[in-house]
C-alpha cells in the first residue's frame, strides 16, 4: 500500500496495480462475486512512461550541456578581450617611453643648437673692430702727416670712422640675429615634425588596436550545443 493526494486533497491509501495505475479501496462498495471490495482506478500521478523519461533526461543533458558551452564561451571570451586589453596597456607603455626618449633628444639638440648660436658672430663682430681699429691708426697718421692733426678737421674725420665702424656692426649684428632666427625657425619646424610623425605613429597604433578588440567583439561567434538536432531527437521520441 501507498499514499497518494487524490484531487481532492485528501491522502488516501492506494494499491498500486502497474506502473501507471493505482486502485483505492472503497470498503463500502459493492463486493465482487471473490468477496473483495470493489476499488476505484485512478491514473498513478508518479508515473512517467519511458518515452517522457527519455525526453526529460535528452532535455536535461541539452540544458547541461548548453549551460557548460555557455561559461566556456564566456571564459574565452573574457580571456580574449583580458588578452587585448594587455596588448594595449603594454603598447601605451611602450609609446610613452618612446615619446619621452625622443622628447628627450629634441631637448638636447635644442639646448645644444642655442649654446651654439650665443657665439655665433662674435669672431666676426671681433674683426670688425680691428678693421676699424688699424683704420683710425692710418687716419690719425695721415692726419699727422699732412699738418691736420690738432685741427678741428680730426675729431670729424675720426668721428666718421666711427660711424662706419657703428653701421658695419649694426649690419652684421642684424643679419646674425636674422639668421640666428632662421636656426631658431628650423629647429622649430623638425621638431614640430617629429612630434607629429609621434603622435601619428601613436594614434595609428591606438586606433588599430580598438579596432581590433571592436572587431573581434562584433564578430562573436560562440558554439553551443546543436539545437537542430535536440529539436529532431525530440521529435524522433515524440514519434516513436
Amino acid at each position: 500500500m501507498a499514499t497518494y493526494q487524490t484531487s481532492k486533497n485528501t491522502a488516501d491509501e492506494y494499491l498500486e496495480v502497474s506502473p501507471h495505475v493505482i486502485a483505492r479501496r472503497n470498503p463500502w462498495a459493492p463486493t465482487a462475486k471473490s468477496g473483495r471490495p470493489l476499488s476505484t482506478w485512478y491514473r498513478n500521478p508518479n508515473y512517467i512512461s519511458p518515452k517522457e523519461a527519455d525526453k526529460a533526461k535528452l532535455t536535461e543533458e541539452y540544458q547541461t550541456a548548453y549551460n557548460e558551452a555557455k561559461a566556456a564561451n564566456l571564459k574565452r571570451y573574457e580571456e580574449i578581450l583580458a588578452g587585448y586589453k594587455t596588448r594595449y596597456s603594454t603598447a601605451m607603455t611602450d609609446l610613452g617611453t618612446s615619446r619621452t626618449e625622443i622628447t628627450g633628444k629634441l631637448a638636447t639638440n635644442r639646448a645644444e643648437v642655442l649654446a651654439g648660436l650665443q657665439g655665433l658672430g662674435e669672431e666676426e663682430l671681433a674683426g670688425i673692430g680691428r678693421q676699424y681699429t688699424k683704420e683710425r691708426a692710418s687716419v690719425s697718421q695721415q692726419l699727422i702727416s699732412s699738418g691736420l692733426h690738432s685741427t678741428t678737421v680730426a675729431p670729424a674725420v675720426q668721428a666718421g670712422v666711427t660711424r662706419r665702424e657703428g653701421y658695419a656692426v649694426g649690419e652684421t649684428q642684424e643679419r646674425l640675429r636674422r639668421e640666428k632666427l632662421g636656426y631658431i625657425s628650423q629647429l622649430g619646424a623638425q621638431e614640430l615634425a617629429a612630434l607629429k610623425q609621434l603622435s601619428d605613429q601613436e594614434l595609428l597604433m591606438k586606433t588599430g588596436l580598438t579596432k581590433e578588440e571592436l572587431d573581434f567583439m562584433e564578430r562573436r561567434e560562440d558554439e553551443y550545443p546543436s539545437e537542430s538536432l535536440y529539436v529532431q531527437l525530440m521529435q524522433g521520441l515524440g514519434s516513436s
